[in-house]
């Protein structure tokens, strides 16, 4: 075995000079090993979990129902909306037809009045008299050339002794056949009044189908 002395290390040693030093080496630091554990967090307890896991099923859920109430909420409102709009399609029809109900009746009236007044006109002659003098108090006060026409048979009646239900001045009397008993029309130059039956109760209905609009107008 080769021997050293302690001189030959010395010398040995003084040839390591910090000059012949590689240039490309670097310090060793030993590696924080411990670290990454200090920072680790501890593992839950199976309670822990049992708890993380209730939460999330309690919070979804009131999520769901939630979300299930509000759809739930729009869908009745669009059944709502649905059926109302299926009640008004329902009741329409019937509020037409009462209103063409209603229409058939008056004129049905009107009609029963017609036949009505001209039975009376029949049996009491002096009736044509009032139908008369109506319709001469409608014309103008210079009202000229004027024309009564009556039914022949009441123009008969006229003449026949109910003069006095012309008013005076330049009348005449003249049949018209296509008038009915009681039906008058007074011709003059530049007027005409229609009092027969029908065109007064024209008059009538008229003002009621006005009157009932207007009542049920919005």
């Amino acid at each position: 075995m080769k021997s050293y002395s302690a001189h030959g290390v010395e010398n040995s040693l003084s040839k390591l000079s910090p000059e012949k030093k590689p240039a490309n080496l670097t310090p060793w630091t030993a590696p924080a090993v411990f670290d990454d554990y200090r920072d680790r967090k501890p593992e839950p307890s199976p309670q822990a979990v049992a708890d993380l896991e209730k939460q999330a099923h309690s919070k979804g859920y009131e999520v769901g129902r939630w979300e299930g109430l509000q759809a739930g909420h729009a869908q009745i409102e669009a059944q709502v909306a649905e059926l109302n709009h299926l009640l008004e399609s329902f009741v329409r029809p019937f509020q037409r037809l009462e209103t063409k109900v209603e229409e058939e009746l008056v004129l049905l009236a009107g009609a029963i009045a017609e036949q009505l007044v001209r039975r009376e006109i029949t049996i009491d002659p002096g009736l044509l008299k009032v139908a008369v003098e109506e319709a001469a108090s409608v014309l103008a006060s210079t009202a000229q050339q004027v024309r009564c026409h009556l039914h022949p048979e009441d123009a008969a009646l006229v003449r026949a002794g109910q003069g006095e239900a012309v008013p005076p001045g330049d009348w005449q009397i003249v049949d018209d056949p296509r008038l009915k008993r009681g039906e008058c029309q007074v011709h003059s130059t530049d007027q005409l009044v229609d009092a027969t039956v029908r065109a007064r109760l024209d008059e009538l209905l008229r003002g009621h189908f006005e009157l009932s609009a207007a009542e049920g107008g919005p």
